[in-house]
C-alpha cells in the first residue's frame, strides 16, 4: 500500500504535487496552530488556576482562624465572668444560687458568640452545669478517663479543638459539633479548677468555603487523624490527596484537556487541614471571542495560503514543466544541454543554471569522492586517538603485576576501575555528554594511572555542583588531563598536582585544568595548535570544543616554564 502511493505521488505533475503539498501544508498548519494556541491557552488557565486556588485556600483558611478566634475569645470572657469562677470554687453542697448566677452569667455574654450550640462548665468534683440550644448529652465516664484529658492538661491553659469532644458530646438529634475545650484556672492561685467546653455547629467550618463553591471546586475539612469532619459533596477524590509534612501543598493530574488540582493546608491555631480538589476543562475556560479569533485566523491563513498556491502553480509549475518537458529526452544519464525560448526571468535562469551545471558536472563528482575521503580519514584519525592501546596494554600489565604481588582486592578493584572506564569512554550514543559524565571518565582514568605509576601525583577536584548538567563534546577532558600527567607531571620529575576546576564567574561556566609541572614557553604556547605530531592529541581535542563552542574564544591557555599549565575551558550556559 505504502510503495503504491509513493509510485501514484512520483507519477503527479508538478502543479498537482503543489497543490497536494499546499493541502498538507495547510492541515498541519491549522493542527500546529490548534496545538500552540491549546498549549499557550493551557498554561495560562492553569496557571490562573493554581493561583486562584492557593489564594481561595488561604482566604478559607483565614476565615476558619477568624472563626476560632472567636470562640477563643468567647471562652476567655467565660474564663473571667466572677460568678462562673464562684460556681467552680464553691463548695460541693453550694446552694442553688450560685448554679443559676453562673448560669445567668454565660447567658450575659452568649451575644459574644450567639452561634455556640452548647457551653459546659465542669467542677473538679465531676458535676457540670451546660446552656445551649437544644439537648447535648455527655459521656462522663469518658470525660473522667486520663487520655481524653491528657492533651487538655497539656496544654497548660490553651485550648484543643475536637469534633463531638472526641465522644464525649451528642446532640439530641446526632449532629456533629466541634468542641473548643480549655482548663479553667483560678485568677489568683493559678490551680486548676474546671473544665470549659464551647460547642458549636459543623455549619460554622462549612460557612467558612460556600462562598468559593462552584466552578469544579470542593472543599471538606479533615482533622489530624486524617477523617473527614465534613465536606460538601460525596467524593473519592478527597481520598487522592495524601498529607504530608509541610504546611500547604498542592498537584495537578489528569490529561491535556482535562486537569484536577489537589490541595491541602493545615490551618494556623487549629488541628485542622483543609482540604480541596477543582476540575478544570480547557474548553469550558475558553471564552467566545478567543474561539471566534481562532476561527478568523485560520480562515484568513487558509485563504492566503490558496492564493498563494495559485500564484505558484501560474508562474512557476507551469513555465517549469514547460522546462521539464523540453529535457524529456535526457536519458540514461546523458547530460544534453536544453535550448528552449523563455523569457529572462528565474525560469530562464534556471535554464542557464541547469546548463552550467552539466559542465560543472564531472568536476562536482570529483570534489564529493575527495572529500568524502578525507571525511573517512578524519574519522579513522579520531577513533585511533580515543583508543589508545598501548594505555590498555599498558593497565593489563600492571593488573598483572598486581595478581602477584597484590591483594585479590586490589586486583579487583583494579579491574574494575579499567572496565568502568572503557565503559563510559567507549560508549555509543550522543557525542555530547554533561559534565559529571566527562568527569567521572578523568576521575577513572586517574585512578587507573595512579595505579600504574604509584604517587607521582595527587588529583584534585573543586566543583560547583550548580554546572555538572552543563553539556560539552564527549572525551575532551581526559585528552587534557593525559597531557597534563605526560607532558607536565611525569618530565619533572616529582611529585606532582593535577586539579580540575569547575566554577561559575558572572554569566559564564569554566572547566580549569591545572597542573605543575614543566610549563611550557612562550615560543611553545605560541605553536601549541601548529598542525604537528607533538601536539596532535591536544590540537584535536581543542578543534572538537571549538566546534562545539561556536566560537575560536572559547579556550585560554596559560603557562610558566617550570612551574604550572593551566588550561581553561569557557562552557555553553
Amino acid at each position: 500500500m505504502e510503495r503504491h502511493v509513493k509510485e501514484m505521488f512520483s507519477e503527479m505533475k508538478l502543479k498537482h504535487k503543489v497543490r497536494f503539498l499546499f493541502l498538507v501544508i495547510l492541515t498541519i498548519y491549522l493542527v500546529a496552530l490548534f496545538l500552540i494556541f491549546a498549549f499557550v491557552l493551557r498554561k495560562q488557565i492553569y496557571a490562573y488556576a493554581i493561583e486562584n486556588n492557593k489564594k481561595s485556600i488561604y482566604t478559607i483558611g483565614s476565615s476558619l482562624t477568624a472563626e476560632i478566634e472567636k470562640v477563643n475569645n468567647y471562652s476567655r470572657l467565660l474564663l473571667t465572668n466572677q460568678r462562673v469562677l464562684s460556681y467552680l470554687t464553691g463548695q460541693p453542697d453550694q446552694n442553688l444560687s450560685d448554679y443559676s448566677n453562673a448560669i445567668y452569667g454565660i447567658y450575659d455574654i452568649q451575644n459574644a458568640y450567639p452561634e455556640a450550640s452548647s457551653v459546659f462548665v465542669f467542677r473538679n468534683d465531676g458535676s457540670y452545669l451546660t446552656v445551649g440550644k437544644g439537648v447535648t448529652y455527655v459521656d462522663e465516664e469518658l470525660f473522667r478517663s486520663e487520655e481524653w484529658m491528657k492533651e487538655i492538661n497539656e496544654k497548660d491553659g490553651g485550648f484543643v479543638l475536637r469534633v463531638n469532644g472526641d465522644g464525649v458530646f451528642r446532640t439530641a438529634y446526632n449532629k456533629e459539633v466541634v468542641s473548643l475545650i480549655r482548663n479553667i484556672n483560678d485568677v489568683d492561685t493559678i490551680e486548676k479548677v474546671g473544665i470549659l467546653a464551647v460547642n458549636f455547629p459543623l455549619s460554622v467550618m462549612e460557612a467558612t468555603y460556600e462562598d468559593s463553591l462552584g466552578n469544579g471546586k470542593h472543599f471538606a475539612y479533615m482533622d489530624n487523624k486524617g477523617n473527614i469532619i465534613c465536606r460538601d459533596v460525596e467524593s473519592a477524590k478527597f481520598d487522592n490527596i495524601k498529607i504530608g509534612s509541610e504546611k500547604f501543598n498542592e498537584k495537578m493530574e489528569g490529561g491535556f484537556f482535562n486537569k484536577t488540582i489537589y490541595c491541602y493546608y493545615k490551618v494556623p491555631k487549629t488541628s485542622f487541614i483543609l482540604i480541596s480538589y477543582e476540575e478544570i476543562s480547557l474548553a469550558e475556560n475558553i471564552s467566545r471571542e478567543v474561539t471566534l479569533s481562532l476561527i478568523f485566523i485560520i480562515l484568513l491563513t487558509g485563504l492566503v495560503l490558496i492564493g498563494i498556491g495559485t500564484f505558484i502553480s501560474v508562474y512557476i509549475t507551469t513555465p517549469i514543466q514547460k522546462l521539464v518537458d523540453s529535457m524529456s529526452y535526457v536519458k540514461d544519464g546523458w547530460l544534453r544541454r536544453v535550448s528552449i525560448k523563455g523569457s529572462n526571468d528565474e525560469i530562464g535562469l534556471l535554464k542557464n543554471s541547469y546548463n552550467e551545471m552539466l559542465v560543472e558536472t564531472n568536476r562536482l563528482i570529483e570534489q564529493l569522492v575527495n572529500k568524502e575521503k578525507y571525511i573517512r580519514r578524519a574519522e579513522i584519525d579520531i577513533l585511533q586517538e580515543q583508543i589508545k592501546p598501548h594505555f590498555l596494554y599498558n593497565t593489563i600489565e600492571m593488573i598483572a603485576g598486581l595478581s602477584l604481588d597484590g591483594s585479590r582486592d586490589e586486583v579487583y578493584d583494579a579491574l574494575e576501575t579499567l572496565g568502568s572506564f572503557y565503559r563510559k569512554f567507549l560508549s555509543k550514543g550522543s557525542n555530547e555528554v554533561t559534565l559529571d559524565k566527562e568527569l567521572e571518565i578523568v576521575k577513572d582514568y586517574l585512578k587507573i594511572q595512579k595505579l600504574r605509576y604509584g604517587d607521582i601525583f595527587t588529583d584534585e577536584y573543586a566543583i560547583d555542583e550548580g554546572c555538572l548538567h552543563l553539556q560539552l563534546p564527549k572525551l575532551i577532558l581526559q585528552p587534557l588531563v593525559e597531557n597534563s600527567l605526560y607532558h607536565g607531571i611525569r618530565l619533572k620529575g616529582e611529585k606532582g598536582i593535577i586539579k580540575i576546576s569547575v566554577y561559575k564567574k558572572e554569566t559564564q561556566a569554566y572547566v580549569e585544568i591545572y597542573d605543575n609541572g614543566i610549563g611550557m614557553t612562550n615560543s611553545e604556547l605560541e605553536h601549541l595548535m601548529d598542525d604537528n605530531g607533538k601536539n596532535f592529541g591536544f590540537k584535536k581535542t581543542i578543534e572538537r570544543f571549538q566546534y562545539f563552542a561556536g566560537t575560536k574564544g572559547s579556550y585560554r591557555v596559560e603557562s610558566k616554564e617550570g612551574e604550572f599549565t593551566r588550561v581553561i575551558l569557557c562552557l555553553i550556559q
